[in-house]
């Protein structure tokens, strides 16, 4: 197809201004550098942007006052208070000369969330308006003269999280008591509470103190200390009360809250001494299922030695369940010409035998004797020990005279600064039993309560255990005061009469000596003479190191 002159002239000239429009583009940064660089178009071109961004902030704006110090500030700067601007906070604050903006309302307690990230907002954005030029800083300075605005910009920006934290709290929890206690926490306070709360819906839904949930949490409680509850929502109810402890830790205005809505509730008591229950329930679940691996009889019994984690020098034998009830003797051959020890018990639930008595780091013989009408059987065991802790006493028998001592073991209420350690030992000096209470206990004095059971008290409760440190009974000491008496260097002086023998035994302790000890010194009433004297040297000297704080004969088993 031909084409005409005018035409060929039309498409020529077309070629050519689409390719001046690509070099054009193409060399665009270039030519734009070259008018940026020429005096005359850069003056032109900031004029005219900077009276554009100042028609637009006169629409935005409504103080005049301000409006005029725009005139000072250079393109750059015009910029940069555009994107200022584009805080809706800030355009507000500086529109709204009625509204008192006042640092003190930033700080006070009464300030909900929204509030205070809105004068955050304006804080932060008058910080950056204030370095554009002094008259700027001036204007702010004398229009908001209660307006700390830099303060708050760089030194609270946590105070909104905070807010939000205390008014997610408020919310959780619909009781105007707490609420109006959480309304006036610290920072600090709030998110230990935050912390506690989080996560727990059951704690949370216990703090609206509904009856339902008070009388169940008792129920449960009860269940808990007298072992009906199964291990896992024990776990779940100790956790439970520890919480609430943690609570009350907060501040004494939400202890005396829960204290008046949970009455009768021993959360304290759980949250303090729960560990001693939770770690018996876990051993005993243990314990059954190590029974039921296998198939135990008298002449092939099972053995656990120290199966409550607390007596380190007792055991449990585990026959088969048909002897249970069935009378039987056990005796723990002496070591080192020292006499045997044999005691009679019964068979226990779930066929269990208690070995009490043995000696540390031996390998222990036990015999133990079935005797029950026609049923004679004998069997003998080893059960090897392991040592004991460093921090009890070394003892040294200085005189004994046999025959003339009253029986049974020494019973001693020992204390270090660190531990609670009370412990028996023999008429040789041999010690034959310990039971372990720290560190929930940290000082104690031991005694055996008419059940057969120990009880150790501390200042303000009495634990109460079985020969195996089995955890049975806690409740308030309003019967024993403990009392070191130091006075001259005596930690304790303390006697016992012994009827059998018609003697006295005296328990004493020094630490200002150089060889630190305590005594044990049983003395004939009618004689006057010393028959027995054991020294227990202690391990450090210091008074607060070593306290006894009793110290009496016993027989070591005592059947329940």
């Amino acid at each position: 197809m031909q084409i005409n002159r005018k035409e060929k002239i039309t498409l020529i000239a077309s070629l050519l201004i689409i390719g001046v429009g690509v070099v054009l583009y193409l060399s665009k940064e270039k030519i734009m550098n070259r008018m940026e660089n020429s005096p005359t178009f850069s003056i032109t071109y900031k004029e005219n942007q900077s009276k554009k961004l100042k028609k637009e902030f006169e629409k935005q704006l409504n103080n005049k006052e301000f409006i005029k110090l725009l005139d000072k500030l250079s393109l750059e700067k015009l910029e940069i208070l555009k994107e200022i601007l584009k805080t809706p906070d800030v355009l507000e604050a500086l529109n709204n000369r009625d509204k008192e903006y006042n640092t003190d309302i930033y700080y006070s307690r009464d300030i909900d969330y929204p509030k205070a990230m809105e004068i955050l907002n304006i804080s932060k954005g008058f910080q950056e308006i204030e370095v554009l030029s002094v008259e700027m800083k001036d204007f702010l300075k004398a229009n908001y003269p209660n307006f700390d605005y830099n303060k708050i910009a760089q030194n609270e920006e946590n105070i909104p999280e905070t807010l939000k934290i205390r008014d997610r709290i408020v919310k959780l929890i619909p009781n105007p008591e707490i609420d109006k206690v959480v309304k006036n926490l610290t920072g600090e306070q709030l998110e230990k509470l935050n912390g506690i709360l989080t996560g727990d819906a059951e704690l949370v839904s216990l703090l609206e103190f509904k009856k339902e949930d008070i009388a169940k949490l008792k129920e449960s409680e009860e269940n808990f200390f007298n072992d009906k509850l199964i291990f896992e929502d024990m776990k779940k109810l100790l956790l439970l009360s520890k919480k609430l402890e943690s609570i009350c830790g907060v501040s004494p205005e939400l202890k005396t809250i829960i204290g008046k809505n949970m009455d009768g509730i021993e959360y304290k008591k759980m949250a303090s001494y729960g560990e001693f229950y939770l770690l018996d329930k876990n051993n005993s679940v243990e314990l059954e299922k190590q029974y039921r691996s296998n198939h135990y009889t008298f002449d092939s019994p099972f053995i656990k030695l120290n199966p409550y984690g607390r007596t380190p020098l007792s055991a449990i034998v585990k026959v088969e369940n048909d002897f249970v009830g069935k009378d039987v003797s056990v005796t723990i051959e002496g070591r080192e010409n020292s006499q045997n020890y044999t005691y009679k018990t019964k068979i226990k639930e779930n066929g269990e035998i208690e070995i009490i008595g043995l000696y540390p780091k031996t390998k222990n013989n036990v015999t133990i004797k079935l005797n029950d009408g026609d049923i004679q059987k004998k069997k003998s065991v080893e059960i090897e020990t392991g040592i004991i802790n460093d921090a009890l006493p070394a003892i040294v028998i200085e005189k004994r005279v046999d025959g003339s001592i009253e029986s049974g073991m020494n019973l001693v209420s020992f204390n270090t600064r660190e531990e609670s350690l009370p412990f028996i030992f023999d008429s040789n000096g041999n010690i034959r039993y310990i039971l372990i209470v720290s560190p929930v206990i940290k000082k104690s004095l031991l005694d055996r309560n008419e059940n057969g059971n120990w009880e150790a008290y501390d200042d303000d409760l009495i634990f109460e255990f079985d020969m195996l440190g089995k955890i049975v009974n806690i409740q308030d000491n309003n019967r024993v005061k403990l009392d070191e008496n130091w006075k001259n260097g005596v930690l304790f002086r303390n006697n016992q009469y012994l009827p059998k023998k018609n003697n006295i035994l005296y328990v004493y302790g020094f630490s200002d000596k150089v060889y630190p000890s305590g005594v044990f010194s049983e003395i004939g009433k009618d004689s006057g003479n010393e028959l027995f004297k054991a020294r227990l040297y202690y391990d450090k000297n210091g008074f607060e190191d070593n306290s006894i704080l009793s110290g009496k004969r016993i027989e070591l088993f005592q059947e329940r």
